[in-house]
């Protein structure tokens, strides 16, 4: 197998970056922009300046599209360089495994203790973006709590046990992650040579299962799905899949093929973009995030070029510090953004300006400053060496 060109995307770790504090952020403001009342009042009789950007806060999950498209690319990358190997798909696994699930276990400890030590009042809200608190202790099952252990809950209950309970509930972006990798994993066991017409199948049968082409209906993202409510079959894997062609178009490609897969990309944001529904809204759905994803993806394909440029500007190097520990930001904000603006919230911060200078900025830092602490002391001994650059040898042959 031919060596692929140049695997590595300089500016990757500034998108990281980006796409994890956006969504910090966004679980910053869960107890001021959360409601539908605020939100309609907004959009009817308008607001002050503070209050439409509280309203763009609400917006920022769009962080997680990011995610699975960066995640598309790096796990193309990864299981690419894992085809030479002699057990590649043992390979793969190996590595994606050790580098979630310890500091998965890690985090889970601690939100334990930290359950164990906070008064359960200050985790329940109200006004809260989603109607239960951000960790579940009562009420959880046996089940549930291994769902939780092994990223499975999203899917768990469709083959056994009491209904969805996820004990933290970001972990959910992780469940659908842990199906990307085995799913990449399987391919590299049972036809690695064909890694990407593998995938590439994939993504077709998860496009047919939720599109419609009904002259009736146009396009209609659920009109004939397959109702697997927590598998990559709901089309999250298209976001992922996105990344993948990002990986195949820099690094494989024929230029003519390159440019096909940019029309592609763009002919599925058009085709995307047909099911938003209200764009005022624009909530958290398959159709959103997909849009974003499409969007991302082409976005990459445009500053490629100019990517080893991108990568050395100076003002990116808070956001590249940022992506490099960005495992440990996503898993440690939750407790800290929910428990700190619940609190806040509580002393009596509850206007927009508030919560825009004073309750956003107090939780970033706590959060930054806890994922560092976390990212030295735990992720860090689990994080997975570079795979070696091709030789000068194996290129030319």
């Amino acid at each position: 197998m031919i060596p692929p060109r140049n695997t590595r995307f300089e500016s990757l770790d500034a998108w990281r970056g980006i796409a994890c504090l956006l969504v910090v952020i966004y679980h910053s403001t869960n107890a001021y922009a959360a409601s539908d009342e605020f939100l309609t009042r907004i959009h009817e009789h308008g607001g002050s300046f503070a209050d439409h950007l509280l309203v763009l806060t609400s917006k920022l999950w769009v962080g997680v599209p990011l995610f699975f498209v960066i995640s598309g690319y790096c796990i193309a990358a990864t299981a690419d360089a894992s085809r030479n190997k002699p057990r590649p798909a043992v390979s793969f696994l190996y590595r994606r495994l050790k580098r979630i699930y310890p500091p998965l276990w890690a985090y889970l400890a601690l939100c334990v203790v930290l359950l164990s030590l906070i008064p359960t009042a200050y985790w329940y809200q109200t006004s809260l973006r989603y109607p239960i608190h951000a960790f579940r202790t009562e009420g959880l099952s046996f089940w549930n709590g291994i769902g939780s252990l092994t990223l499975t809950e999203e899917w768990r209950p469709l083959l056994v046990g009491p209904p969805y309970a996820q004990y933290s509930i970001q972990l959910w972006t992780l469940c659908f992650e842990e199906q990307f990798y085995f799913i990449v994993g399987f391919i590299l066991l049972v036809a690695r040579q064909w890694l990407f017409p593998a995938i590439a199948l994939v993504t077709l049968f998860v496009f047919l299962n939720i599109a419609s082409f009904s002259a009736n209906s146009g396009y209609d993202l659920t009109a004939y799905q397959i109702r697997a409510d927590g598998l990559f079959l709901n089309g999250l894997w298209l976001a992922f899949a996105a990344g993948v062609a990002i990986y195949y178009r820099a690094n494989r490609a024929t230029p003519i093929l390159a440019r096909c897969l940019e029309l592609l990309l763009f002919v599925l944001l058009l085709w995307s973009m047909q099911g938003v529904k209200a764009w005022w809204r624009f909530e958290s759905d398959t159709t959103a995030n997909l849009v974003i994803a499409f969007s991302f993806a082409l976005l990459l394909c445009a500053i490629q070029r100019f990517d080893a440029r991108i990568a050395k500007w100076r003002g990116l190097a808070p956001f590249r510090a940022c992506g490099q520990i960005c495992y440990s930001l996503y898993l440690i904000h939750m407790p800290i953004t929910l428990f700190g603006s619940s609190l806040l919230y509580h002393a009596g911060l509850t206007s927009s300006i508030q919560t825009i200078c004073i309750v956003v900025p107090i939780c970033m830092l706590a959060s930054i400053s806890a994922a560092i602490l976390f990212h030295r002391t735990i992720e860090k001994r689990f994080m997975n060496k570079p795979n070696p650059a091709p030789s000068a040898r194996s290129r030319s042959a």
